[in-house]
Parts: C-alpha cells; sequence; structure tokens
C-alpha cells in the first residue's frame, strides 16, 4: 500500500468517526439503548440540571447543578433529583414492615421508639411514624422521639416504611 492509500484511507476514517456514519441517532436508539448510557450515581460527582442518572435500577433526572455527597442518593433529596419517566417503569411494590417496634425510654411528656429496618425493591427513602392513627412525622433512620405527648396517656405508635414511588407498608403497633 502507498503512502497516498494509507494517507486516503486515515482521512476516511477520519471522516466517518466524525460523521457518525453507521452509528444510530438519538431518535433511532430504543429506550433500553439510552437507559444503559445513564451513568450510575455516585457520591463527590458534579450534576448539572439535567443531567440523567441510574440509582438502584431507577432513571433519575437532576433538578439543581450540585456535586453529590454520601446520603444524597436520588430517592432521597427530592429537591435535587425527580424519577424519571424510564428505567424501572412504575414501581407498585410495598417496603416491608418495619420490623420490631419497641421503646427505648419513657418520661411523662416523651417516649423513644426505635425499629429494624425495611427492605424495598427499588429502596426505602422514610419511615412515617403515627400516633393514634394520625401522622406525628416522617423520618429518615430508625428512631425517633415523640416529644409531644400528655402527660401520663396511653398511646398507640405505628412506623411505616415508604419508597420514592410512594408505597407505603404494613405497619407494626408498640405493645
Amino acid at each position: 500500500m502507498t503512502f497516498r492509500s494509507r494517507l486516503t484511507a486515515l482521512a476516511t476514517g477520519l471522516a466517518l468517526v466524525l460523521t457518525g456514519a453507521g452509528l444510530a441517532t438519538p431518535a433511532q436508539a430504543t429506550t433500553q439503548q439510552i437507559r444503559v448510557l445513564a451513568a450510575a450515581w455516585a457520591p463527590w460527582t458534579s450534576y448539572a440540571t439535567g443531567a440523567v442518572v441510574t440509582y438502584q435500577g431507577v432513571d433519575y433526572v437532576c433538578l439543581q447543578a450540585h456535586t453529590s455527597q454520601p446520603g444524597w442518593e436520588p430517592p432521597n433529596v427530592p429537591a435535587l433529583w425527580k424519577r424519571g419517566s424510564g428505567g424501572g417503569g412504575s414501581d407498585t411494590s410495598a417496603p416491608s414492615a418495619p420490623g420490631n417496634l419497641r421503646s427505648t425510654g419513657v418520661t411523662s411528656s416523651s417516649v423513644s421508639l426505635a425499629w429494624n429496618a425495611s427492605t424495598d425493591n427499588v429502596g426505602v427513602t422514610g419511615y412515617n411514624v403515627y400516633r393514634g392513627g394520625t401522622l406525628v412525622t416522617t423520618v429518615s433512620g430508625t428512631s425517633y422521639t415523640d416529644t409531644g405527648r400528655a402527660a401520663n396517656t396511653g398511646y398507640t405508635y405505628t412506623v411505616r416504611a415508604r419508597d420514592a414511588a410512594g408505597n407505603l407498608s404494613g405497619g407494626p403497633a408498640t405493645p
């Protein structure tokens, strides 16, 4: 092969790379191909508004530019991420019920509660704590101290896990 032939072949190859000849355009790509291109969420990473990431098999779209930190996983911070339309479809599976709900301390005006973590097919984002059937608060961890009790009054508590799609578990009551 002569120098001129090699130069022509190189130029042709470069032209194919620059024009993208033979590659699928975004309009031709399938949803599955696009989802595969979404990077996995990672801490200590800068994300621009509109960036798409995958977290536990679900796509999320960045709402505000930021540098991620541990604990800022997409289902945990709805101010930064919204669930995308692809990558997991509609999640209709409720988390498991929190286990071993117990009192870890009681005073005349407060009660401290703790429970075992729930599991979910996508991820638990928080726990709703109910006093007598009324929602008191939502917490991200597995404990809560209720300071809104009237002195010398008995209460029944229920804790239900929730996921990013809003599915709620069943919940055990305190003994």
